[in-house]
């Protein structure tokens, strides 16, 4: 079976799982779902090349940044999400290739993929490394706490090939309205 057919099966097992939940889905498997939705709607006439497709998107962690005096903030909720998302990212493609998808939404039902804390943790010290906090969940910085300059704008890390955070792009809260 090509992956395309078992990303849709297994896709639909995902979706039935949150809807069946009655409350908001744990990060892996919005990750999860959101990786399915992409191979599911992607046109590619190899499976070997579903991996290169989901790649073109970055793993993020997201939070709020300052642009007056650069401090950043990132919710410890937003680094489970980022672990998440690698480890769905990692093995998605393979164990749809293997005919193993139904074992690795089971995996992910349960909350066990694999390097997820791993790549939760490597986020957590490269952010802790440039001095960018890291906070209970729910991250709410209209105004900065270092500064108190209102030029606030939610903002985006990733990891370079390194390790190493690299910068992302922000988005004024004031521009966007």
């Amino acid at each position: 079976m090509s992956a395309h057919k078992n990303a849709s099966a297994a896709l639909s097992r995902t979706r039935e799982h949150i809807g069946a939940a009655g409350s908001i889905p744990q990060p892996w498997l919005i990750c999860l779902e959101n990786e399915l939705e992409t191979i599911c709607s992607t046109h590619c006439p190899k499976d070997s090349g579903l991996q290169a497709i989901l790649d073109e998107a970055p793993i993020v962690v997201r939070g709020r940044r300052c642009r007056t005096c650069g401090h950043g903030e990132v919710p410890a909720s937003g680094l489970g999400a980022y672990g998440a998302a690698r480890a769905v990212r990692a093995e998605v493609v393979h164990a749809l290739a293997a005919d193993g998808a139904r074992a690795f939404v089971d995996q992910a039902l349960a909350g066990t993929l694999p390097g997820a804390e791993q790549a939760g943790a490597a986020m957590r010290e490269a952010l802790v490394r440039r001095d960018i906090a890291i906070t209970g969940d729910g991250v709410s910085l209209e105004t900065c706490p270092c500064c108190n300059g209102d030029d606030v704008v939610d903002y985006c890390w990733k990891l370079d090939d390194t390790g190493q955070v690299a910068p992302g792009t922000g988005v004024s809260l004031k521009d966007a309205g």
